[in-house]
């Protein structure tokens, strides 16, 4: 139990060292209106199976598929990153149609940056 617990430590360590990297690129590569962090590494609560899951949220016309694409570009996938891209227009939506993913998104996500 106890080596298990440094593991996830020192995995957990990892996954924050390399989302602070991801954030960075996104910021600077991108120029997004906001980065928000979800999953078990946003709850503090990461295991040796998780992920960096992010929502990065920007003003644009691209495709879906074509800005997933992009954003994607910036990222080392020397661990694993669950990315979902969205424009504020498409976030408002959600939130009228009721989409308890991006609510709870939202609600208890971590605001890794915003301009």
């Amino acid at each position: 139990m106890e080596k298990n617990l440094k593991v996830n430590d020192e995995y957990k360590i990892l996954l924050e060292k390399e989302l602070k990297r991801i954030v960075q690129n996104i910021k600077l590569n991108y120029n997004p209106n906001k980065i928000i962090l979800f999953g078990s590494l946003a709850d503090g609560k990461p295991s040796r199976e998780s992920d960096i899951d992010l929502i990065v949220i920007k003003e644009t016309k691209e495709n879906p598929w074509k800005r997933i694409e992009k954003v994607d570009c910036f990222i080392d996938h020397s661990i694993p990153v669950e990315l979902l891209v969205y424009t504020p227009e498409e976030i408002e939506e959600r939130i009228r149609m009721n989409d308890f993913f991006v609510k709870e998104i939202l609600e208890k996500g971590k605001v890794l940056y915003e301009r």
